[in-house]
């Protein structure tokens, strides 16, 4: 049996860089897991991180408007943010070239591409990455950056 997820749902994935192939491929590269490690003393600034956002809901709920943000934990600063419309669900039928009795859409969704630069971290943090539609706040992920002790960056013997 088939298990539509709970909707709306999203998440993220951080890197260094995203690069656009041809025939409408992505390459991410330097994709970071969980946490961020920065070597060296606080203050640092982060120069170029990159964020992808995939963000789907329901097409039932079709139109709906809101927002996605980025947030740095602790001060709470919105770091970016894009705003979204879903467009009315038989709208986005009209892009498929089949008959729509024979498809079941299970979400409509949005891909939208952050670059996150120029971002002061002088302490441990958590990058949030939130959609905001009405009243409700929808978790797509976070990651978070600490600072290495001197310890982990001796090379070892």
């Amino acid at each position: 049996m088939i298990v539509n997820p709970h909707l709306p749902n999203g998440h993220v994935i951080f890197c260094d860089d995203v690069r656009y192939e041809l025939n409408n491929k992505v390459t991410l590269v330097g994709i970071y897991g969980t946490e961020m490690l920065l070597f060296g003393d606080a203050p640092l600034t982060l120069t170029g991180l990159r964020a992808v956002v995939d963000f789907k809901i329901d097409p039932e709920s079709a139109p709906l408007h809101g927002v996605i943000k980025i947030i740095k934990s602790g001060s709470e600063e919105v770091l970016c943010q894009q705003d979204f419309a879903f467009p009315e669900a038989q709208d986005e039928m009209a892009n498929f070239s089949i008959h729509p009795e024979e498809f079941q859409q299970a979400y409509t969704g949005l891909n939208v591409h952050f670059l996150i630069g120029n971002v002061l971290i002088d302490e441990p943090c958590r990058l949030k990455v939130r959609a905001f539609v009405g009243t409700d706040e929808i978790r797509l992920g976070s990651l978070n950056i600490r600072f290495a002790p001197s310890s982990e960056m001796q090379p070892s013997s």
